[in-house]
């Protein structure tokens, strides 16, 4: 919890400050996918703890809205990998 907390606080730094990251943005590509990651293990943790199954419509709508968080967040961390490559800021 620590650890999540320094790194909010480095975050709004870089945000009060507008201190840009090399890859351009305020969240690095491999913070992006970790996060992204994230987004895919809780519905598959919610199955498995069984909340799932408790309002199964509402928590459906949620699992799409997870999914498609994953595959967002997926498609920028690798924009902006790409745009590291290529030397872009």
């Amino acid at each position: 919890m620590l650890l999540a907390a320094l790194w909010l606080l480095t975050v709004s730094i870089r945000m009060i400050f507008n201190l840009k990251q090399t890859a351009g943005g305020l969240i690095s590509p491999i913070v992006l996918r970790v996060v992204s990651y994230v987004f895919l293990v809780i519905p598959i943790a919610s199955m498995a703890l069984g909340t799932f199954w408790e309002k199964p419509i509402i928590h459906s709508i949620m699992t799409a809205a997870y999914i498609s968080i994953f595959f967002g967040l997926n498609r920028l961390a690798t924009q902006r990998s790409m745009s590291v490559q290529n030397g872009d800021t």
